[in-house]
């Protein structure tokens, strides 16, 4: 019996193994799975995913973007006026008047060629014997940044009507009546003609211009500066002030609607209020005046 015994045994063992085998496997697996030791994860890089980019791409990736002209041309369009021009470029007024030093009265018209500058500056037309070093001292700059920033310019040799691009430098709208006393210079708040002029008028003074407008004619600011009021004054009806500083200051009456409010800052051709017929009038008209420390004076002798 105890041969028989030992042959089963010796027979089966390496079955019973197996099954001991399996039986503590899966106790040992259930544990570490509890301990959250099993399954094991393998490390995985995540830039091994990440392929980099060719020689070519990374060229590409690693080229400046196009720098933009320093000078470039735009043609007036019907409708077109200075104030809309240069926010479509991304300056100011004075940058795009800068760019045009020859433009009267910042009159344009459809078809004229406009200089559009990409910085701040002046675009000077060389005059007859003009040398750089003499333009850099005309606008107190260094003729040494003029020469980098005109590169295809003969610096030795400079002909007239050639243009020069002097960074920084600024057009000067005033002039100088007598020695020391400089006077600003505006510009025409709203095309039209003079309907009534500055001085006495049925008895009374006339502090001011009358332009004849359309209802809803677009008025612009006569040069740069702050808002100081904006709404309703008196017999001037919806009324708009602007501070140039040094004392200057316009008026802007009679309007219909108002486009700017109190502290704001204007840029010269920037769009106040729409022309109308508001407060003391007898038709649609822009009442403009220009005062001198408070002050009105005729608005004309400042108008280019």
């Amino acid at each position: 019996m105890a041969n028989e015994v030992k042959y089963v045994i010796h027979r089966w063992r390496k079955y019973l193994g197996f099954l001991l085998c399996c039986v503590i496997g899966s106790v040992l697996g259930a544990f570490l799975c509890a301990q959250g030791l099993w399954p094991l994860q393998p490390r995985v890089d995540p830039q091994a995913f990440v392929s980099s980019p060719g020689p070519a791409v990374q060229q590409e990736m690693s080229r400046p973007a196009p720098a933009r002209p320093l000078v470039t041309t735009y043609t007036v369009k019907e409708g077109d006026n200075l104030f809309d021009i240069a926010r479509k470029y991304g300056i100011d007024t004075d940058t795009l008047r800068g760019g045009n030093p020859e433009l009267v009265n910042e009159v344009i018209h459809p078809g004229q060629q406009l200089n559009i500058l990409a910085e701040k500056g002046i675009l000077h037309t060389v005059k007859s014997e003009q040398t750089i070093w003499s333009i850099a001292r005309q606008y107190g700059a260094d003729w040494q940044k003029i020469v980098a920033d005109n590169p295809d310019l003969d610096a030795d040799a400079l002909h007239p009507g050639e243009k020069v691009f002097v960074r920084g430098a600024a057009l000067h709208n005033e002039r100088e009546v007598s020695r020391g006393t400089v006077e600003l210079i505006f510009g025409w708040p709203t095309p039209g003609t003079i309907s009534s002029a500055f001085g006495y008028r049925w008895g009374a003074m006339h502090t001011g211009i009358d332009i004849a407008a359309d209802t809803g004619q677009t008025i612009r600011a006569a040069r740069s500066g702050r808002v100081t009021h904006a709404g309703w004054l008196g017999g001037y009806g919806l009324t708009v002030i602007v501070d140039h500083g040094r004392g200057w200051e316009t008026l802007y009456g009679h309007a219909s609607s108002l486009y700017v409010g109190a502290g704001e800052v204007v840029q010269s051709g920037q769009p106040l209020a729409a022309a109308g017929s508001t407060g003391n009038s007898t038709g649609p008209h822009l009442h403009f005046e220009v005062r001198k420390q408070g002050v009105p004076v005729n608005p004309l002798p400042f108008l280019p």
